[in-house]
């Protein structure tokens, strides 16, 4: 029987297994994973290049519980794990908006780093081992906490006294990430929060959407429900079949998913002008259309945007691009600026988990301590994105991922 067995070969798995090495020696933890091999997920983060934390680590960067994530941040930020990261031998540097990155800005050099780590901490490490069901065997009759969990797989039954669960949320199934992680956990007694998609492609509908596919622009986008802006971000937005993606879709897309999962409307507006106010906009369309009273309405958008944007813009506003400018009213100049400002497409649904890179929901936080020990089950630890918190784009889950396994390994 070991001591400790970690489940779960990704960011805070494998970093609770480093960490938990040290403290106990390797010999007493073992670490399992369902893929051929550890860290695959890591590979995919930062396009490749591994966005390991950011400097504006704050609880608003999350969602879930903001006092619970306040009070894990204020013990185990960014600085406790580029302290933690100095001292493993992973070098790292900051770009100008905060994020932070090996210097390699190369994710397999840090997860090479980390698998040379257990290997010469001596962790056991067993990969393609799928597991099917998890038991408490031995309950402590003053106490009523385990004296030994059961771990069983496909290929063989593993015991431990202390068991870290970090399989992730449900988000790319190929790597066996997925919903039916959490039915261990379920049927442990725990309860687990809806799950969806979050930081995925956005599905959208609108008339004139497919005029934009392949362009990306800059703009400003808010999600809408109710009457009420959800959130805002601004930059890039790639326009595809019917999906809306890129960075700003990305940030976004946690609102919206939420939105979906409750069976509420929710419409992104995008704004193609966002340095101009409405009046500006309106007072410059005026100037531009008296200054260019001989050309077409299409042609009033050139240099502005890019031409397909424009006529969408057009479309929406229900006006021809073919129309003389002596003919575009004052109350079509106020239409196109609306547009401008504001042309909106209802989202239906996500790109799904496949193209996620988290997920909403999973075990509340409510039923874990401040270090991550199930409040149900005495000694077992649960990480990372299998709770109910979602960072935002930009190094914040993976931060959470590394605080969860720092302060649960100080207490196992």
């Amino acid at each position: 029987m070991k001591k400790i067995i970690v489940l779960g070969g990704g960011a805070s798995g494998v970093l609770a297994s480093i960490l938990l090495a040290k403290k106990h020696g390797g010999d007493n933890v073992l670490l399992i994973e369902g893929n051929d091999r550890i860290l695959k997920k890591l590979a995919l983060t930062g396009n490749g290049q591994c966005n390991l934390t950011n400097k504006n680590m704050t609880k608003d960067k999350f969602f879930g519980d903001k006092s619970f994530i306040e009070s894990v941040l204020n013990r185990c930020d960014d600085r406790h794990t580029l302290e933690l990261f100095s001292q493993l031998g992973i070098s790292t540097v900051q770009k100008d908006n905060g994020k932070i990155f090996p210097r390699s800005y190369q994710a397999s050099s840090v997860a090479d780093i980390l698998r040379l780590h257990l290997d010469i901490l001596g962790v056991e490490v067993l990969t393609s081992e799928q597991i099917t069901r998890i038991n408490v065997d031995e309950l402590d009759s003053n106490t009523n906490a385990p004296l030994k969990f059961e771990v069983v797989t496909a290929q063989n039954r593993y015991t431990c006294e202390k068991l870290v669960y970090a399989l992730g949320g449900a988000t790319y199934p190929k790597l066996l990430t997925c919903e039916s992680n959490f039915v261990f956990l379920k049927n442990l007694g725990h309860s687990v929060k809806p799950l969806a998609p979050a930081l995925v492609h956005l599905r959208a509908k609108n008339k004139s959407l497919h005029m934009l596919k392949g362009i990306k622009v800059d703009v400003s986008m808010s999600l809408i429900s109710n009457g009420k802006i959800l959130a805002s971000d601004s930059g890039e937005v790639h326009f595809g079949d019917g999906v809306l993606s890129g960075p700003v879709s990305f940030q976004l897309s946690p609102f919206a998913s939420n939105c979906l999962l409750n069976n509420v409307d929710v419409t992104a507006s995008i704004d193609f002008f966002s340095e101009y106010t409405s009046g500006g906009l309106l007072e410059y369309f005026c100037d531009r259309a008296e200054l260019l009273e001989n050309f077409s309405l299409e042609n009033f958008f050139s240099t502005l945007v890019h031409n397909q944007i424009g006529r969408a813009i057009i479309k929406e506003a229900g006006l021809n691009n073919a129309m003389s400018m002596k003919d575009v009213t004052d109350n079509d100049l106020i239409n196109l600026m609306k547009v401008s400002k504001g042309f909106t497409s209802k989202i239906v649904d996500t790109n799904g988990y496949s193209f996620a890179q988290v997920s909403l929901g999973g075990i509340p936080t409510s039923e874990i301590t401040e270090n991550f020990q199930s409040k149900l089950i005495p000694n077992l630890y649960i990480l990372g994105e299998t709770l109910d918190v979602t960072g935002s784009c930009g190094g914040y889950n993976l931060q959470w991922a590394w605080s969860s396994a720092q302060l649960a390994s100080l207490e196992i």
